[in-house]
């Protein structure tokens, strides 16, 4: 019963974050520079068109993430709810995120802020400073 009660919580999280920043990125929305996954949609969205290129210009982490999911997808079907406690679960996600994190930081040193790497001179960290 815990399980459905915490997917209603992060069900209705997600909508009011919807309902507050509409389909955009609250990081962006707020700080004004992207997050480590902005992208990720378009980025997936051309890898279903089979355009590769435009998906590793949208987000160059788009393939660490579809092994991430083979990777997930496989351990789950082996062991179902003791997915989250297996080593190799562990392993698979640290490297995920070290290999994001850092397609992250090289696109904010590298391309930031041109496109896709946008800053958004609307946010609300941005208004702020220039009350100042």
């Amino acid at each position: 019963m815990k399980k459905k009660h915490d997917m209603i919580l992060l069900g209705i999280a997600l909508l009011v974050v919807l309902i507050l920043f509409g389909a955009y990125c609250p990081m962006e929305e707020i700080i004004g520079i992207p997050c480590p996954g902005c992208n990720m949609l378009t980025a997936l969205y051309w890898l279903s068109k089979g355009n590769m290129e435009m998906a590793s210009f949208y987000h160059p982490a788009v393939w660490a993430f579809i092994g991430y999911a083979v990777c997930v997808i496989m351990l789950w079907f082996k062991y179902r709810e003791r997915m989250f406690q297996t080593k190799a679960f562990r392993i698979c996600s640290g490297l995920f995120l070290f290999v994001f994190l850092g397609v992250y930081a090289y696109r904010m040193l590298t391309v930031f802020p041109k496109e896709p790497m946008q800053l958004n001179e609307n946010a609300m960290l941005i208004k702020c400073f220039r009350l100042f």
